[in-house]
């Protein structure tokens, strides 16, 4: 929809409306310039005549301060990603003021129905008390609010920053994290790269497993980092691990780390020789209950978040050249998915070819996958061979290998799963578990790579 958006616009909302409603509502649609007009609008036609679900995704490609041109992806906040609590609560995982040549920027949008303020707290890396507070005054619902971590002592007085943030509303909102070389000032300089994800609410159930479908180490010059924080709300650290595992779902290596309340912790693949070069694969990330002695008190694993980046194709100048961010899906977002969206496919259209990682998360059962690619008018171009996946298996697609999908075509893409082979005797229900990230993988120059996480659209 590139050519639809108008130059000023700096944030969206997208709406699905019943087929019979659809022409009334864009018409009226056109004519709406006031918050009031707006949250009527909702109230008549997306609420009274809702349409078929939605899966979205964004993806911005332009120059970065420095002249150089920087991408990338993310997925949509929807209804059922907002917080559980109120005032809402959101949590970023990493926030950075010049550190090693990146900066952080938070982006935040009024997803609700009345204006609200904002309060963002920033705590530096291992340290338990707020270092700053900043506060974003009546945000109009739609509205957003782009801010960089704010040129302030207690943030970089001692040189580069790196901690995380916490950031509470009134109303529902979404926020879009950037990692990037976006401010010009005194010893900055220009890392290329631009990395997008999701800030995550905290909201019950705790989640204490999550999966990180997609992680390199020196793999064709690609390797990942995995971010994970302790959102906890009762203020107790928590021992969290992370099992690697290759494309075949064998274990190779087993990490652990305690990770205090409110902190986080990265696993930097880069610096676990261990795996080895030309590692591809995909991790789990578990919270765990703990037993303290002498008095062996229990406490329950404390819930995490977790956001992977993935970078490559870096030179001797220190550009990062190519990037992109995926926030890792929980344990409850993997179970009885029997279908998986990908908004955006492409193959060599703007310099950008699709690989799609999928990936059968279940211990228990074996799936049928079906793989549908469609134009962006909704007619299929391609339908690949079904498949089998083993528990724990990944299966690469290189859209660049398909012969049925032309040279500069864009469009969409379903992961449907078709038949189901259950495993274990003592569980013959297990939980159908797909999964799939797409890295829309650049040529440059800059970084024109962009990655986001398949939204699951089917869970009964």
């Amino acid at each position: 929809m590139k050519a639809a958006i108008p130059s000023a616009a700096k944030s969206a909302i997208a709406y699905s409306v019943r087929q019979d409603k659809f022409e009334a509502a864009c018409e009226k649609a056109g004519k709406v310039d006031k918050s009031k007009e707006w949250r009527e609008w909702v109230d008549k036609y997306h609420e009274k005549y809702p349409g078929e679900p939605l899966a979205v995704t964004v993806s911005r490609s332009g120059p970065n301060d420095f002249g150089t041109t920087v991408s990338s992806a993310y997925t949509g906040t929807c209804e059922k990603m907002v917080g559980g609590n109120h005032p809402y609560g959101y949590f970023v995982p990493y926030a950075m003021k010049a550190y090693h040549g990146l900066d952080t920027e938070i982006v935040i949008q009024n997803s609700g129905q009345e204006c609200t303020s904002v309060w963002i707290y920033y705590r530096q890396q291992g340290l338990a008390a707020f270092a700053y507070a900043q506060h974003i005054e009546n945000l109009a619902p739609g509205e957003s609010a782009r801010t960089r971590l704010p040129a302030v002592p207690q943030l970089n007085d001692t040189g580069p920053w790196l901690g995380v943030a916490y950031i509470t509303a009134g109303e529902p909102p979404g926020i879009v994290v950037n990692q990037t070389s976006f401010d010009l000032y005194p010893g900055s300089y220009d890392r290329g790269t631009l990395l997008s994800h999701r800030a995550q609410p905290w909201k019950p159930p705790n989640e204490t497993t999550l999966y990180a479908d997609l992680v390199y180490r020196e793999f064709s010059g690609w390797s990942a980092s995995i971010q994970v924080q302790n959102v906890s709300q009762s203020g107790l650290p928590t021992f969290v691990t992370v099992d690697f595992m290759n494309v075949s779902g064998d274990e190779i290596l087993f990490l652990g780390e305690w990770v205090d309340r409110g902190c986080s912790k990265t696993f930097y693949l880069p610096a676990i020789v261990e795996l080895g070069l030309d590692y591809l694969g995909a991790a789990v990330i578990r919270s765990h209950d703990q037993i303290r002695y002498p008095d062996n008190h229990e406490s329950a694993a404390q819930p995490i978040i977790v956001v992977v980046d993935l970078k490559g194709g870096g030179d001797a100048e220190g550009m990062d050249a190519q990037g992109g961010s995926y926030n890792a899906h929980s344990l409850s977002e993997k179970e009885w998915v029997w279908s998986i969206a990908l908004p955006f496919l492409a193959r060599e259209h703007q310099g950008m070819t699709s690989l799609i990682a999928i990936r059968n998360n279940s211990n228990c059962n074996i799936i049928k996958l079906l793989v549908v690619i469609k134009d962006q008018a909704g007619t299929v171009v391609s339908q690949l061979d079904e498949f089998w996946l083993q528990p724990r298996w990944m299966r690469m697609i290189d859209l660049a290998s398909i012969a049925s999908v032309t040279w500069g075509w864009v469009g969409a893409g379903e992961i449907q799963v078709i038949e189901v082979e259950q495993l274990c005797e003592d569980e013959p229900k297990a939980p159908v578990m797909p999964s799939a990230v797409v890295v829309m993988r650049g040529t440059g120059p800059g970084d024109t790579t962009g990655v986001y996480a398949g939204i699951p659209v089917n869970i009964p």
